[in-house]
């Protein structure tokens, strides 16, 4: 075989040979990478599971992601935890635990300092949250991140859950870490891997030019200048990747006349400070001139023959000044020179960190000493050990008389046993102890406030607060909120005496007026008596305004929730108007926009304010139409009804608008009035606006009408389905044809009050369809009843003389013809309430005064 045959065989078999090493070398690469990435990750994610189940203790249940947590020992336990972590753990970039409240992302307490621009208070809502920071709460596992971005820059993130002892994800705990420096170990294990690769492929090289040096001379040299070609690269390769090593790497030759070279710098000098590699390696000194004027004198031992480490700062090429690391080992080399190699480190960000730590420190010490309560260090047997105030003058005795000794040698019995018992709790619990105390001082009581929070395994920090000011004003909260509840009692017990008492006059103006207003035939008579009743019900209209605005008022407005038809009670509303507006020449009108509408609400407040509403637009309008409009509209994907009532009135100056929602007040007021009224009617429809959780809204213009608008919230109801019953089959009523008055016996009714005009007024309505008797005292109807039999009993509640109303209706219950005889409660108590109160107490049926002729022959139709 030729020389140039072998020498082609050797060819291809390193031609093979480095191929089938390529493939092996690839694979091996990239198996090392996967294999170093995912130990990185394991590592990472089970240190952070780790530090979070260290974190999941009694601490964390007391903080709840709201700001009032910044003030809690917990929060600040945890983060001065999470700060020690980031310090220990230089890797770390950011450590954080947070929460999620209504699928929204919530800061319970991070690793940043109370200074730092980015720290995240609890509370503030992590509105950059994505899907895979809330994957923790709904599988409950644990996960790290693939690289992701954001306004701080790329990070790779654990996050672990942190679970309650049911399993339930509470919070979730947060580790970053700089994306770019995470794979710096997987990244040195791969490097390694492709130097063995490289370094065989060189030995691989160096056996092929070998044998092709035994085949022919030529080719060795040809071959030996392609090694030196290959081995050239070697070293630039080598030299580019120390450049990219965040040290810089440095030699320094110190000759035999004193006099030093530089031998050697690495190229990524430039990256740290900015100078090339040249340009240190043109002037020597550079270095030593760009040193800080202060710390030139630290470096007199530089070049002393032993391993050195300097900290100094430099001066870059920008004029910044960067601290570094400087690490020596001086040795002398073969040819008897003493020579240096070392490597300097940029620290500049350990310094920056080291700097902040210790500012917070000074800065926690002088909080410390500023903050205006007492704190004290003790030890867990009560000896007091460290003392803070900004004030002396606060301690009772000078701080070296107590320094040292038990609190019990200056301190009572009974509270130096609370405060020791109290600082054993809190060391063994780890948790805050508060407790209160009273000592007498200077011939006078004074109230402290003890919090104990441990301080070490075996110290405690104790905060004392003087709060006798706050003592003496809680004693004097309790008078005074005793005070305001029997004054509001007095005043509901007024507001109900006096209801009874302009009620009960009310009766007999407004029930005597419409007897005569029906009876009599001169025009002239009736006219006055049609005013007399008019007068008496915007009486008691301005009575039950009046009663109404003071409940509200003092919250005793019963709501009545139920399943209202929106239109239909619409619809009665303008229907209850129109005799009246046809009477002024108006057009009433009521549209809608969407079918019956059925909705939770209360009845009675709705049916008030759309009378009120639709009321006045009456009033003041002389010409045109009255609308009523009803629409749905949504607000913030929450549906709401509006109704609206449009007029073309007298119209409202922008300046009185909001003063006619004002008690007592309107446009129109003093002696140059122009309509009457009490000034209450849109005030308590207003406040009943808002008890339905809506509102009322006005626009108006002078001249051209107003618009007011009620808004309510749509709570949509089905609905309902109704059952029709006869009154015939109601059990609690008898059914019981009127007697005819052609000799039939009429039915007898007997009336328990001490009012005479009631009655009068009771005996002339029911004339000519009962017998009635009456009675002005308990004991004359006791009386009676034991003398004869009454098919209904009319009882006042409130009778002067003799027993009351309910103590009456227990005793004629007791006689066995009356037992199940309807009692019908006639009062002038109308308050809210008093229905429900006066049927519970046993009453068949309630009739308020002042009543009608109709409401009095209705309510005796019913039970007779």
């Amino acid at each position: 075989m030729s020389k140039v045959k072998k020498l082609e065989t050797v060819k291809f078999t390193f031609i093979v040979i480095f191929f089938i090493f390529a493939l092996i070398s690839t694979v091996s690469i990239h198996y090392v990478w996967r294999i170093s990435c995912n130990n990185i990750r394991k590592l990472a994610l089970l240190r952070a599971e780790t530090i979070a189940i260290s974190l999941n203790g009694e601490e964390l249940k007391k903080l709840h992601a709201i700001p009032e947590d910044i003030d809690t020992v917990a929060y600040k336990s945890i983060k001065r935890r999470l700060i020690d972590l980031l310090a220990i753990y230089e890797d770390v970039s950011f450590a954080y635990i947070f929460a999620e409240r209504e699928d929204k992302i919530y800061f319970m307490v991070d690793s940043e300092p109370e200074d730092s621009e980015d720290v995240s208070p609890p509370g503030q809502e992590y509105t950059e949250a994505k899907e895979q920071d809330k994957q923790p709460f709904i599988d409950g596992l644990s996960i790290i991140t693939d690289a992701a971005t954001d306004r701080w820059g790329t990070w790779i993130t654990c996050f672990i859950p942190i679970k309650d002892k049911d399993g339930n994800v509470v919070a979730v705990f947060g580790m970053d870490y700089e994306a770019e420096d995470f794979y710096n170990h997987a990244e040195l294990n791969t490097f390694i891997t492709c130097l063995i690769a490289f370094l065989f492929v060189l030995l691989l090289f160096t056996f092929y030019r070998i044998i092709r040096e035994t085949v022919r001379l030529k080719i060795e040299q040809e071959r030996s200048l392609i090694a030196n070609e290959k081995l050239r690269q070697s070293e630039e390769h080598l030299n580019t990747l120390i450049s990219g090593t965040p040290a810089v790497i440095y030699s320094y030759i110190i000759k035999t006349d004193g006099t030093t070279k530089l031998a050697y710098i690495s190229d990524n000098v430039q990256n740290v400070l900015g100078f090339t590699s040249q340009e240190f390696l043109e002037e020597p000194r550079l270095w030593l001139k760009c040193v800080h004027s202060e710390d030139v004198q630290r470096l007199d031992k530089k070049f002393m023959p032993e391993k050195n480490s300097f900290e100094y700062r430099f001066r870059d090429k920008s004029g910044e000044y960067h601290w570094l690391n400087d690490r020596q080992n001086v040795f002398t080399n073969t040819d008897g020179l003493i020579e240096i190699i070392g490597t300097w480190w940029d620290i500049t960000d350990r310094k920056h960190a080291e700097q902040a730590l210790k500012k917070s420190e000074n800065t926690k010490v002088a909080i410390l000493k500023a903050i205006p309560d007492l704190l004290f260090v003790f030890n867990q047997n009560g000896e007091f050990l460290e003392a803070y105030t900004i004030d002396q003058s606060k301690l009772y005795m000078s701080w070296d008389q107590v320094k040292g000794k038990n609190i019990s040698s200056f301190f009572p019995a009974d509270v130096a046993e609370k405060a020791i018992e109290a600082f054993q709790k809190s060391l063994q619990s780890n948790e805050l102890v508060q407790f209160f105390y009273s000592m007498k001082l200077e011939d006078k009581t004074e109230y402290f406030e003890a919090r104990i929070v441990p301080a070490s395994d075996v110290t405690v920090l104790t905060i004392v607060r003087d709060i006798t000011e706050r003592k003496l004003a809680e004693e004097a909260l309790i008078v005074a909120k005793e005070s305001a509840e029997e004054n509001n009692r007095l005043k509901s017990s007024f507001l109900s005496n006096m209801s009874h008492e302009l009620r009960t006059p009310l009766n007999g103006i407004l029930g005597f007026s419409e007897l005569l207003k029906d009876q009599l035939t001169d025009q002239e008579n009736r006219d006055v008596a049609n005013f007399i009743h008019d007068s008496g019900k915007r009486l008691l209209n301005t009575l039950n305004l009046v009663l109404d605005l003071s409940r509200i008022e003092a919250n005793k407005q019963d709501m009545k929730w139920e399943t209202v038809n929106i239109n239909q009670l619409l619809q009665d509303a303008v229907k209850l108007f129109e005799p009246l507006s046809v009477k002024k020449g108006l057009k009433l009108f009521f549209t809608s926009d969407t079918p019956d509408l059925y909705m939770r609400s209360d009845r009675y407040i709705l049916e008030h304010i759309m009378n009120e509403l639709i009321g006045n637009a009456i009033k003041y309008t002389d010409l045109g139409t009255i609308n009523v409009h009803l629409r749905i509209f949504e607000v913030e994907d929450v549906s709401h009804i509006e109704i609206v009532v449009s007029d073309t009135g007298i119209g409202i100056p922008f300046e009185y608008q909001e003063m006619v929602f004002d008690s007592f007040r309107q446009v129109s007021e003093g002696w140059g009035r122009a309509y009457e009224g009490s000034g209450l009617g849109l005030t308590i429809s207003k406040k009943y606006a808002n008890l339905l959780n809506g509102d009322i809204t006005l626009k108006s213009e002078p001249g051209h009408g107003s618009e007011f608008t009620l808004k309510l919230p749509l709570n949509i109801e089905k609905k309902p389905e109704f059952t029709r019953k006869e009154i015939y089959n109601h059990p609690d009523v008898k059914q019981v044809d009127m007697p005819c008055i052609n000799g039939e016996p009429l039915p007898k009714i007997l009336l328990i009050d001490d009012d005479e005009v009631c009655h009068v007024l009771t005996a002339k309505i029911l004339k000519d369809i009962v017998n009635l008797d009456y009675a002005s005292t308990g004991e004359d109807g006791l009386q009676l009843l034991n003398q004869n039999t009454y098919n209904v009993i009319l009882l006042d509640l409130n009778i002067r003389l003799g027993v009351s109303g309910v103590d009456i209706l227990t005793q004629l219950r007791e006689i066995p013809t009356y037992s199940q005889t309807p009692v019908i409660a006639v009062t002038a108590y109308a308050m809210k309430g008093d229905k429900e109160s006066i049927i519970a107490n046993g009453f068949t049926d309630y009739l308020s005064k002042p009543f009608s002729s109709d409401d009095m022959i209705t309510m005796i139709k019913k039970w007779l």
